[in-house]
This record gives structure tokens, sequence and C-alpha cells, in this order.
């Protein structure tokens, strides 16, 4: 990422973070900055528009396709046709996918999401068995805002040259630099 995209990109990820940790809901205004930030990331990289609007329109089908597999998930399991916002996705957790739909190529925006509910996971369980967490539900936007400002802070310690829509990025993060690879 241009590092003069980065410092923006994390100050908006920030209070994301917090919205979420604290009030279960974020602005549209962080949403709209995400959104910024990765349009500009886009053309200040040369990616030509007709690449950044189909990686785009890759990723928002990759959004719709999951959320219509959980909402069968959760109609077959609760045998009635289930509206999964109410429940078990937050509307806010849905924007905030939607806004990194334009900062990833296909190949890394679902590497991305796989990690980063595997991070949050990881650290919801953690939470609930050593701290008697009070989370009734998940601050789902909250830890991907965490895991993505983690992987831009450390992609870019690593690799000042490095530009998130080049397909190896996310893979190389996990396999390489985290030893699997």
């Amino acid at each position: 990422m241009q590092s003069y995209l980065l410092v923006p990109l994390i100050i908006i990820l920030t209070p994301i973070t917090i919205e979420d940790f604290m009030h279960r809901k974020i602005s549209l205004l962080w949403i709209i900055g995400v959104i910024a930030v990765s349009v500009i990331q886009q053309f200040s990289v040369g990616m030509p528009p007709s690449v950044s609007i189909m990686n785009t329109v890759i990723n928002i089908g990759i959004i719709i396709l999951n959320y219509g597999i959980l909402t069968l998930y959760f109609s077959f399991k609760n045998k009635k046709i289930t509206d999964i916002r109410k429940e078990h996705l937050g509307i806010g957790d849905i924007a905030f996918l939607l806004s990194l739909a334009f900062l990833f190529s296909p190949v890394n925006f679902i590497c991305f999401v796989l990690f980063s509910l595997i991070f949050t996971l990881v650290f919801t369980l953690f939470a609930k068995l050593f701290f008697s967490s009070r989370f009734v539900t998940i601050p789902l936007a909250g830890f991907q805002a965490i895991f993505l400002s983690c992987l831009l802070i450390f992609m870019f310690l690593k690799d000042s040259n490095w530009k998130p829509n080049t397909d190896d990025v996310t893979l190389g993060i996990i396999f390489n630099y985290a030893g699997l690879g």
C-alpha cells in the first residue's frame, strides 16, 4: 500500500474498532472512508478501472453468496425463514465487508475473510475461556478491522512496495511469513 494511504486507512479502522466493540454499530462515515481510501489506492497503483470494477463486483458476489448460504443454513436449522441480520450478523458487519470489497483482489478478499474470521473466533474463544467475556454478540467488524490494521502494518514493515491488489499478498503473509510455506 502506498505509505501516504496507510495512515488514513488505519485512522479510519481505529474508530470502526472502537465503535463496534463499545456500541455494536459503525458510523456510515467510516464505511465511506474505507471505500474512498480503497478506490484511491487502486488508482494510485495504476490498476485499470475495468479490473478494479470486476474485482469489486466479484468480491460483492462472494459476500452475497456467503450471506445466502448463511441464511439457508439458519433457515433450515430453525425450520423457518430466518433473517440473519436480526440475530446473527449485524448490518455494520455486512457494510464493513462491502467496503473492503473495494480494497482486495478476489483471491485476497477470500483469504482475508477466512483468516479474519479465524482470528475473530480464536480471540472470542480466548476471551470467553479466560476472562469470562461480556460478549453477548461478537464485534465482527471490529475484530476484522484489527486484523486488517495488523496486516497492513506488518506488510508495510516487511515490504514498503506492497500493493493490496496483487494476488499473492494475503497468501504470502499467511504462508511465507507465518512459516507455513
